[in-house]
């Protein structure tokens, strides 16, 4: 599963390590996604997966979608824009 739109720091990137504020994504994701009721996903009008195979969405936790809390946090910031998967990318970019 890949978050569209959104990067994190790393957390055990083989090359790049430890980055700061990349625990604190992992752990606030985590614990949305824990404690959700519900978990959506979104799929844009482009590929569903990249080349891993990895699904390619927008992330709901009880109607909260997960890019968004993590943006707004400063958690993570707008990155692998890859047309025409780029639905919310004003929005995001605002944030």
């Amino acid at each position: 599963m890949r978050f569209l739109l959104v990067d994190t720091p790393e957390t055990s990137h083989p090359r790049l390590g430890k980055q700061p504020f990349g625990q604190d994504a992992k752990e606030f994701t985590t614990k949305l996604v824990e404690q959700a009721k519900t978990l959506e996903l979104e799929f844009d009008i482009g590929q569903n997966r990249d080349k891993y195979g990895r699904l390619l969405a927008y992330v709901y936790v009880d109607n909260v979608m997960i890019q968004e809390e993590l943006l707004k946090r400063g958690l993570a910031h707008v990155a692998y824009v890859y047309a025409p998967n780029t639905r919310y990318m004003d929005e995001f970019e605002k944030i």
